[in-house]
């Protein structure tokens, strides 16, 4: 059995380095986990970095681990899902399929919006700007037409891309 103190050096000026415990009574044979975070200065850019190490003295002996952290590039992301797979309309009628568009990148954004239908619809809007995190449903109106038979099935699928980056989700119904 042992007790070990962990310690951190080499941390810059504005960033913060917090163990989750500085203190561990190990019985032999056996590990526990310590989790490291970092957290870099408001300041901090693309490619800044950090290294540090983390020692572990105990009564029997020591170590360290060298740990780099970077700031990495902010991201762009979408992603398009449908809420309901399957919506039934009568001939004449016009059905509403709601699609939920996420920003599930790092970046506030904005998306357009495109529909593919072989039948006429109406899109609720042709963009959407959206926080990281946010979600948006975002309705398509198909209008069914009046020869249309029973039983007749069509896919519509919204395709949400992002202005920059280039991102793009699709999801169909």
């Amino acid at each position: 059995n042992d007790t070990i103190h962990l310690s951190v050096k080499g941390v810059a000026e504005g960033w913060n380095v917090e163990l989750s415990r500085e203190m561990l009574n190990i019985p032999a044979k056996t590990f526990k986990d310590v989790d490291v975070t970092v957290t870099a200065p408001e300041s901090a850019q693309q490619g800044d970095f950090l290294n540090i190490t983390v020692y572990a003295q105990g009564n029997t002996g020591s170590d360290s681990i060298w740990l780099n952290t970077t700031i990495a590039p902010p991201e762009y992301g979408v992603k398009v899902e449908v809420k309901q797979k399957e919506v039934n309309a009568s001939p004449g009628d016009t059905a509403t399929f709601v699609f939920t568009v996420e920003n599930n990148g790092d970046l506030y954004t904005t998306y357009n919006l495109f529909v593919t239908c072989v039948w006429d619809y109406t899109l609720e809007r042709s963009s959407i700007a959206l926080d990281p995190g946010e979600k948006q449903d975002v309705r398509v109106f198909v209008k069914v037409p009046e020869n249309a038979t029973n039983g007749t099935t069509r896919v519509v699928a919204l395709t949400a891309e992002s202005v920059e980056g280039g991102k793009q989700s699709t999801a169909q119904s």
